[in-house]
């Protein structure tokens, strides 16, 4: 998007003056006036549509944040989507997580409801911890810069997913017969990108962490359990 405004004021500056000084020649002096008028009506419509996706956001993060201060959530840990218009948060202290999505109503999920979490990547699973059984799934291949991704040894499986990465999902299980899946998209956007992008390196280290919050959530209950049989 920013590159797409830039070329187009480089445009609308040369062909301006291009014609102002006469070097362009042989071509009606009107074709190039319409043609300048309808380049600034593009580049307006673009700046127009940015600033109202920047108002979206905005829109979205005050709605999120009314709605955590007015049910007294108290935040540990907060992860947007790479749209920023879709958002997880945890509280550890009244334990339950929400999930929010734009123009949506949120979703509270108490810990003690929480069965599975299953990292997927363009629908393929990546890696699963489920209760009674922490076990691992399939893994991205390779050493990914820093973070939760950079290490994830004692894990399971084969590498199914391309190279080219279009969804990036947590999927979450609950004990609730009504509505027993939940997701987050981490990357909710149309955008693509490859495994060696430094976003998808932030995405994928935001995903996994979300994971592992959700997996030691779901281990926790376990031993809750456990202690009282």
């Amino acid at each position: 998007m920013e590159k797409t405004r830039l070329y187009l004021v480089i445009l609308f500056f040369i062909f301006g003056f291009l014609m102002v000084t006469g070097i362009i020649s042989g071509i009606d002096t009107l074709f190039w006036i319409f043609f300048l008028l309808m380049l600034g009506s593009l580049a307006t419509l673009i700046f127009y549509n940015s600033n109202s996706k920047i108002d979206l956001i905005n829109k979205f993060i005050k709605e999120t944040d009314r709605f955590i201060l007015e049910n007294k959530t108290i935040v540990s840990k907060s992860s947007y989507s790479d749209t920023n218009l879709s958002r997880i948060v945890f509280d550890h202290e009244n334990k339950k997580l929400i999930i929010f999505k734009n123009e949506r109503t949120p979703t509270s999920l108490p810990y003690s409801s929480l069965i599975e979490s299953e990292l997927t990547e363009n629908g393929n699973t990546l890696t699963k911890s489920s209760r009674g059984e922490q076990v691992a799934g399939a893994v991205i291949g390779g050493a990914l810069a820093g973070g939760a991704g950079a290490i994830i040894g004692g894990l399971s499986g084969k590498k199914t997913s391309s190279d080219i990465i279009k969804t990036l999902q947590i999927k979450i299980t609950v004990n609730d017969l009504n509505s027993p899946v939940h997701s987050f998209y981490v990357k909710d956007s149309s955008n693509e990108y490859t495994k060696d992008s430094p976003i998808y390196n932030q995405l994928y280290d935001s995903a996994y962490e979300i994971h592992k919050i959700i997996s030691l959530i779901i281990k926790n209950q376990d031993d809750k359990l456990n202690t009282v049989m």
